[in-house]
């Protein structure tokens, strides 16, 4: 299942197969203290619900990598 997955994201783009994907990564750090330590805070789980859930952080990515998002 993985490698079903991953050779898709290394193939080409069927909306455009000729250009390569371009992959971004941007770290966001969040207080995490407030969740304690549970499972979900060990695995990241609470990180990326505190993301999904400002605004913020999507407004930014989506103003300073507009090209991406065309």
């Amino acid at each position: 299942m993985l490698n079903n997955c991953m050779d898709q994201l290394r193939g080409p783009a069927p909306e455009a197969p000729h250009q390569q994907r371009v992959f971004m990564r941007c770290d966001v750090n969040f207080d995490m203290t407030v969740y304690g330590r549970n499972l979900n805070s060990f695995i990241g789980r609470a990180a990326h619900i505190e993301f999904l859930e400002s605004d913020i952080f999507a407004r930014f990515i989506m103003w300073s990598f507009q090209d991406l998002f065309r």
